[in-house]
């Protein structure tokens, strides 16, 4: 193909903005996703707030940024339901919906693109978004039309014959965007250029040198019209956001003698190469049908499939347990928070019409096995592992039912949290310990989750659990000493949460006399030392991390990750007590909503050890 530069034209606010964004940009932290990138692994079951529906509209795409606001906001394709799936061709609108959480509950704010008349390239149909924060700006890549708006069976072919490649500009996702009056990519003049006919579906990603990557799908006029053909995808390259784009030779995601091969790529760099989910329409390359397949690249031009091709089969495991295979799993685009993948965002529906589509947001979390195996290298023991020797673990390595024999579990209400706590909210499996939160009535309370301790006791040594939180506000995730029994004349009653943890990055250890009660204002209360620390730089929910105790007569040494956070002196706590597990749901750990339901604290292994 044609090596060509587009320039933007631009009316002159838009243009005196973009000065503005070349002056001061700068790239993106990378995300860190490791050589052996498995997202299938990785997908999670989906909390019922992932859902986002509107009995209204059709729902398409879903690309999603956290503001400074603390919210995430998803900008989507909408069209009335009424006119059915076909016309999003003719009438999408790019929207935007706002939440607390990755995972909703999402509200509709404002449309962000909305129609401005057919005289413009995008005037009838926004669609397609992609949103990136790049420096100060936000910036939302996305398709654009224009036609007659009448919806046609198969398909309106002048409204889809136009389809070019736009972005609109903002400083807060809230908007105003500014957007050009001249497409950001055209089409290539020459016809028998493998763009030439359409130009759509862009994915864009900040590369190394601080330059900016667009994929994007085309269509050419070698075969007959109106559809033409081939499909293919193809590579653009910018020094910045708002582009020129310059074209680059050579077509990406294809299958030899397939016409259309794959389709809807996201793109992004991490660790040391590019990846891409992308569209299998055939399963040309899971051989597992229609699905999403993971490419890798590393330069983002020549690209092959990743050592775990297959992301996701149209299917999905909801927090209740119940799979449902879909007839639409399609428009991927992963979310990442502190660098991490949290969440596949993708359009879907259900019926084989496509109408009432919604968008689904699948969380992921890394797998397991992986994370343990990859973690920690050296001791994380104070003063080194021969000052120690372990006299109990438990590494959660055998079948569900053996729990029982090391520990007791909660079965009823817990009072003063919002969650009765139960054994089966406590699972193992694949050697881990999962406490789950379920959003269901029992024991009198609105939620469930889970609470266990030890049948021994213990007394001095130091205590290390390795774990990561749920991945919701509004959960306490705790590893923690307390006595349980009456305590011997002369002896307090005690507890040492060696952390209480609040998502996303917040350890919380705290020191309670329990035997020394009075009433302040009519109100019981008891003797306590806290201290909070926070991480902003850190996911507890995404990220494994060891949580330690040393426990002596003198004094209490709180630890995370081997690194001493906190040190008091032990005035009460000197006789021995259990050790404690829980997920407890509570309102001074952030908003309660339903996007709890279906997260886990999950625990590598728990270990206890004495003084040589």
């Amino acid at each position: 193909m044609n090596n060509m530069s587009f320039k933007l034209p631009r009316i002159a606010a838009f243009a005196a903005m973009m000065i503005g964004v070349a002056a001061g940009y700068a790239a993106p932290a990378q995300p860190a996703t490791g050589a052996d990138c498995d997202l299938n692994a990785m997908l999670q079951p989906v909390p019922q707030t992932a859902k986002f529906s509107d009995p209204d509209f059709n729902i398409w795409c879903g690309s999603a940024v956290k503001g400074d606001d603390g919210k995430y906001h998803m900008f989507y394709s909408r069209w009335p339901r009424k006119l059915g799936h076909k016309a999003w061709v003719t009438h999408s609108e790019v929207a935007h919906a706002v939440a607390d959480s990755p995972f909703g509950p999402w509200r509709h704010h404002d449309v962000a693109l909305p129609a401005r008349g057919a005289e413009y390239w995008d005037g009838s149909c926004t669609h397609n978004p992609t949103v990136l924060r790049i420096g100060s700006k936000y910036y939302l890549y996305y398709m654009g039309n224009f036609g007659d708006g009448v919806v046609r069976q198969p398909l309106n072919w002048t409204h889809r014959n136009h389809q070019r490649i736009g972005v609109a500009v903002a400083d807060s996702p809230n908007g105003p965007w500014q957007r050009s009056d001249r497409p950001l990519l055209d089409v290539s003049g020459d016809k028998d250029a493998p763009d030439s006919l359409v130009v759509t579906n862009p994915s864009v990603c900040v590369r190394p040198d601080g330059g900016i990557l667009m994929i994007y799908k085309a269509v050419g006029q070698k075969r007959p019209l109106p559809f033409g053909g081939p499909v293919v995808h193809l590579v653009a390259t910018s020094d910045h956001p708002a582009g020129p784009f310059k074209k680059r030779d050579g077509e990406v995601f294809g299958a030899k003698d397939v016409m259309f091969a794959a389709e809807d790529p996201f793109i992004w760099y991490g660790g040391d190469r590019y990846w891409a989910v992308v569209k299998d329409n055939d399963g040309n390359f899971t051989k597992k049908g229609y699905s999403l397949a993971l490419w890798e690249s590393p330069d983002g031009f020549a690209w092959r499939l990743s050592k775990h091709p297959l992301v996701t089969t149209p299917e999905v495991v909801w927090a209740d347990g119940r799979k449902q295979k879909l007839s639409a799993l399609e428009r991927p685009q992963v979310l990442f928070d502190n660098n991490r993948p949290i969440a596949l965002y993708c359009a879907a529906a259900d019926g084989a019409e496509r109408d009432g589509s919604f968008n689904v947001q699948i969380p992921l979390n890394p797998p397991a096995k992986t994370k343990r195996e990859n973690s920690q290298t050296g001791s994380l023991l104070p003063g080194g592992d021969d000052r120690w020797h372990l006299v109990w673990q438990d590494e959660f390595d055998y079948p569900n039912d053996k729990l029982d024999e090391k520990w007791i579990s909660q079965n009823g209400p817990s009072g003063h949290i919002l969650s009765s706590r139960w054994r089966e909210n406590a699972v193992v499996d694949g050697g881990m310990l999962r406490l789950i939160n379920r959003k269901e009535n029992k024991g009198g309370q609105d939620w469930t989750s889970g609470n266990i301790w030890t049948k021994q006791r213990f007394l001095y040594g130091y205590y290390e659990c390795r774990y990561r939180y749920a991945a919701a506000a509004g959960t306490n995730n705790s590893f923690w000493i307390m006595t349980n029994e009456k305590p011997a004349p002369g002896r307090k009653s005690f507890e040492i949460d060696i952390n209480e943890g609040h998502w996303p990055n917040k350890v919380n250890t705290n020191i309670h006399n329990h035997s020394d009660v009075s009433v302040v204002k009519g109100k019981r209360t008891h003797p306590s030392a806290s201290k909070s620390f926070r991480f902003s730089d850190r996911d507890f929910a995404h990220e494994f991390h060891t949580y330690g105790l040393e426990w002596t007569k003198d004094n209490l040494v709180f630890y995370l990750d081997g690194k001493e956070l906190r040190r008091e002196k032990n005035t009460i706590c000197h006789w021995p007590a259990p050790v404690w597990l829980s997920l407890a749901i509570i309102k001074w750990a952030g908003p309660v909503t339903d996007a709890i339901d279906g997260t886990f604290m999950e625990v590598d292994y728990v270990r206890i050890y004495e003084k040589r």
